[in-house]
């Protein structure tokens, strides 16, 4: 009974703490993800010409989640901050510690 209630434990353990595939979601422990999102709502990128990027994060605490998050992390202030008038690419990336601790997503968006 004993080396069962172990090995569940060891297996619950295991499957918390490594985040095999990327997700858009954050890690229980931890987790660090990035990947692409297409430039136009249809997919594929568009026909602007990569010259700027900007980037956008939005930070999530259980210190600040009730008065303030940390950021917007959208398309749009990313491009604003970068002054793109026409996006060609956008990736995103997730960086989490103990999810509900700290987690971090970027938006980062290219263009001219």
């Amino acid at each position: 009974m004993k080396k069962t209630i172990l090995f569940i434990l060891i297996s619950l353990s295991a499957s918390a703490s490594f985040n095999c595939a990327t997700s858009i979601l954050p890690a229980a422990i931890f987790g660090s993800a990035e990947y692409h999102v297409s430039g136009t709502p249809t997919g594929g990128p568009t026909d602007a010409r990569i010259l700027k990027s900007g980037k956008s994060c939005n930070n999530y605490s259980l210190l600040n989640v009730l008065f303030y998050s940390g950021g917007e992390g959208s398309i749009v202030e990313a491009a604003q901050k970068a002054g793109i008038k026409k996006i060609a690419v956008v990736d995103k990336s997730v960086f989490s510690i103990f999810a509900p601790l700290f987690s971090r997503e970027c938006v980062v968006v290219y263009g001219e």
